[in-house]
Parts: C-alpha cells; sequence; structure tokens
C-alpha cells in the first residue's frame, strides 16, 4: 500500500515540472529572436541536444529580403537572415524587378521566318532603269512612236508624210484614189465604197464597255473593249459636232473617238493608223428632248488637239455662213447599216448621195408617208426652224449607225469664197448643212431622214468653240 501511494506521487510529481520546463524554454527562445538571433553569454538557454551559439543560414533564393513593412507576419521566416534591418519572407509572386531580371529562355519556340502571322503578299521585282516603259497610246507621227511600236508605216507612208504640205483649207474632199492609196478597189461608186481618206472630217464615236471573259477561260477578269456607236464631223483641230442622243447618258470617260478612220474591224487599206482621242467635255443643246429629238446636237471637246500638218487623212468641214437651195444634191457619210444586209454595218466607210430640202411641209409629208404602218402620231409636227430633212432612194438613204453624221454639201468658191492659198486652193469645198438625227425604221426604200440643222446652231456652236478651258 506504501508503495502504490509512493508511486502515484511520483508520477504527479513528474506530470507537474515537465510543462514548467518546456514554458521555460519557449521564453527563452522568443528573447533570442527579439535580440536579432544572439544568445547572451551570460545567460545560457537551457535546452534538451542542441547548442543555441549555432549561427542561422541564410535567406534561402526562393524567397526575398525585404523590410518589415512589405511583408506579412504569415510569411516571415524568422530562422532566416538578411542583410542591414531586412527580414527573410516568403514571396506569393515575384516582384517585377525579379521578373525583369529573370533571363529569357533559350528554349522558347521561334516563329518561322517566311510566316508573320498572316500570309504575306510576295514583293514585285523591281524594274530595271533601262527597262522600256509600256506607252498605251501615241500618234503616229510623233518622234518616239518607231521606237515604242516599230516601223508600221510603210516607204510609201513615209514619203507622203514628208511631202505632206498643209494648206489650211476646210471641207477638201480627196475624191481621186491616187492621193492617199495606189490601188482602188475597183467599185467604189457602184457599192457606195469611199476612197481612204476621201472624208477626212468624218470621226467614228466609240464607247468603251466592260466585256468579261468566259468561266472556263482562266478567270473571269473584266477586258475593255470599245464598240461603234454613231458618226461625227470635225470641225477644228479640238472639237466635233454630233448627234446629242448619240452621247445622252453616257459617261465622257467611256467616250472616245477615232480620227482618219476608215476600216474599223482592221487595218486592211489604211495607209496611216487612226488618230485616237479620249473626250474631255461633252456639251448637249439645252433645248434637246428625247422624245422629239429636237434641237438635238452636241459639241465634243478632245482631250489634245490633233495636229493637220502630219496627218494628210484628216481635216476638219466648213460650216456655213448663208442657207442652202431645196433639192440640192448633198452626201452622207458612215458606217450604217447596209440596205440589203439589214442588221449587218459595214466595215468600210461608204457614202451615198441623197437630196437635201428645207422646206418644212414637204419634209413632213414625206415623213409621215414613209410610216407605212401609222405608227406615227398625226398630231407629231416638226420644228420649222431648227429641223430640215434628205430625201433618199431605192438602196441610197441613212440608216441604223449612220446617226451623228454630216450632211454635207459641195459648193464652188464663187458660192461659198473659203481663205485658202491661191495656187493650191480646191474647186470645191464641201459644208456641213445638218446632222443625222432619225428617220423612218424602213432605210432604203424613199424613206426621209431628219436632220438638224447646223445653221441655226452656228452661234451656239462658235460660243463653245471659243472658250478657253
Amino acid at each position: 500500500m506504501r508503495f502504490q501511494c509512493a508511486l502515484l506521487l511520483s508520477l504527479a510529481v513528474l506530470c507537474l515540472g515537465k510543462p514548467a520546463k518546456q514554458s521555460a524554454n519557449e521564453a527563452s527562445a522568443e528573447t533570442q529572436n527579439t535580440t536579432g538571433g544572439q544568445a547572451s553569454p551570460s545567460a545560457p538557454s537551457e535546452t534538451t541536444g542542441t547548442s543555441n551559439n549555432q549561427a542561422p543560414s541564410k535567406c534561402p533564393i526562393d524567397h526575398g529580403c525585404v523590410s518589415g513593412s512589405l511583408c506579412p507576419m504569415n510569411n516571415r521566416r524568422p530562422n532566416f537572415t538578411c542583410s542591414g534591418q531586412k527580414i527573410c519572407c516568403v514571396m506569393d509572386q515575384p516582384s517585377d524587378r525579379l521578373r525583369r531580371e529573370t533571363p529569357r529562355r533559350e528554349n522558347r519556340r521561334r516563329k518561322r521566318p517566311h510566316f508573320a502571322g498572316r500570309p504575306q503578299r510576295p514583293q514585285r521585282p523591281q524594274r530595271p532603269q533601262n527597262q522600256k516603259k509600256t506607252v498605251l497610246y501615241m500618234d503616229f507621227y510623233d518622234d518616239n512612236y518607231e521606237s515604242a511600236y516599230g516601223p508600221i508605216l510603210s516607204p510609201h507612208a513615209k514619203e507622203m508624210l514628208h511631202n505632206f504640205r498643209y494648206t489650211k483649207e476646210c471641207g477638201v474632199r480627196h475624191e481621186s484614189p491616187q492621193l492617199l492609196s495606189r490601188v482602188s478597189s475597183g467599185y467604189l461608186y457602184e457599192r457606195g465604197f469611199t476612197s481612204y481618206g476621201e472624208f477626212p472630217w468624218h470621226v467614228a464615236l466609240l464607247v468603251r464597255e466592260r466585256v468579261f471573259r468566259r468561266p472556263n477561260v482562266y478567270n473571269l477578269r473584266p477586258r475593255e473593249d470599245v464598240r461603234y456607236k454613231c458618226g461625227g464631223s470635225l470641225i477644228d483641230d479640238k472639237h466635233i459636232v454630233t448627234a446629242a442622243h448619240c452621247v445622252f447618258g453616257e459617261r465622257v470617260n467611256r467616250l472616245k473617238v477615232h480620227l482618219g478612220e476608215w476600216n474599223l474591224q482592221g487595218t486592211t487599206g489604211e495607209l496611216f493608223p487612226a488618230v485616237e482621242r479620249e473626250i474631255a467635255n461633252v456639251h448637249i443643246h439645252s433645248g434637246f428632248n428625247p422624245a422629239t429629238y429636237a434641237h438635238d446636237i452636241a459639241v465634243l471637246k478632245m482631250s489634245s488637239p490633233v495636229d493637220f500638218t502630219k496627218t494628210p487623212h484628216i481635216s476638219p468641214v466648213c460650216l456655213p455662213t448663208k442657207p442652202f437651195k431645196d433639192h440640192k444634191k448633198c452626201f452622207i457619210v458612215g458606217w450604217g447599216d447596209d440596205v440589203y444586209k439589214p442588221n449587218f454595218g459595214s466595215n468600210i466607210l461608204r457614202s451615198v448621195s441623197v437630196l437635201y430640202t428645207g422646206d418644212h411641209d414637204e419634209c413632213r409629208a414625206k415623213l409621215f408617208s414613209s410610216f407605212k404602218d401609222g405608227t406615227l402620231d398625226p398630231s407629231f409636227n416638226l420644228d420649222e426652224e431648227h429641223q430640215k430633212c434628205i430625201i433618199g432612194e431605192y438602196g441610197k438613204d441613212a440608216c441604223v449607225g449612220d446617226g451623228g453624221g454630216a450632211v454635207v454639201c459641195p459648193l464652188t468658191n464663187e458660192d461659198e469664197p473659203v481663205p485658202c492659198d491661191k495656187y493650191r486652193c480646191a474647186e470645191k469645198h464641201y459644208f456641213i448643212a445638218g446632222i443625222l438625227s432619225y428617220g423612218s425604221p424602213n432605210c432604203g426604200e424613199s424613206s426621209t431622214t431628219i436632220i438638224t440643222d447646223i445653221l441655226r446652231n452656228k452661234n451656239w456652236i462658235n460660243a463653245i468653240t471659243a472658250q478657253t478651258y
């Protein structure tokens, strides 16, 4: 019994003394932390199995030495030392400074040098300095024409161009084919074909169109194409007179003219190439009415003038100063439909003789009689002052495609004097009487064609040609 009581008493003393010893050790450790981790030599700590004189280790690399205000209490590591007044702290994220000082990874995947996110268009090779530039168009009488296009002119054309002397005459018709060509077709007057350069003032009015290739031929890239629309007459080196319905509704940048044109489908029979010009301005008469074709006249200004001294096959027509007599023999020129082949225009320039009349009653009666189906309203009247007419015969008449062309009448020097060289002046000069406007659909069957009088619109034409712009 005494032995059991002694055993219980010893166990109780051991249990009560061990916590006191542990609390003493913890108090000594806290005093060491407050004094910078250095133990006092006069007061050695009582530890079991370890010595407090051992120096603490440095702050690891994955930690950071910062001031105490920047490190939370939970991230502080008192067992590691730092220089100065800084403490060792566990960094949640690397600081900006550490992030900037982090070396670039060498194994980072680099982009291919030929691919930069999206496909790049290959660069065009630079054109050599000595390479010739592409010339879109150049007049045949230009000094650099042969160097750009090669020797196109024949020796006969070069000789004629060298010996040509311009006499400053208007309305000169080259009736003899020997003037501009050596070979005659043999049926010029039988079928109405003109000789090359016979009517040097007549021009071809063309319209640009966008034509798409067939889908099975490479791609659908549009190409520029032109089509013949109307005729016109050259009145000076910069202006052309034509019908208003030929250019009404057309954009200016789509219009172009060929001067000295004879064969629309090629160059066979032509001594010189045609001179091309863009249209800079279009002047339509303010009184033009598309329903009645009243004041059906327009003046076109070319982008650049033509040099008459270097173009033997191009010259202007004369403007009249007095009215023409009734039933005067005149001529019409154009590439219109053939009477014997409807809907097929002629590739070669043609001309026929017609009768000009300015009688209003006769023109109206002939016009109504030519409309056999009675489509013309009986109340329809012509403009007595500005509209005249020409009377054709069977197979000799204006037709579709001849619109815009001129009705020219020859006058001798006694009837209408023309300023020219006395020694080289022609016997006859052709004056423009009117512009082909419209007519009956049955062309070539003694039909009547209405024309716009030039003499009544001469002041309006002179006002436009006198403008300097």
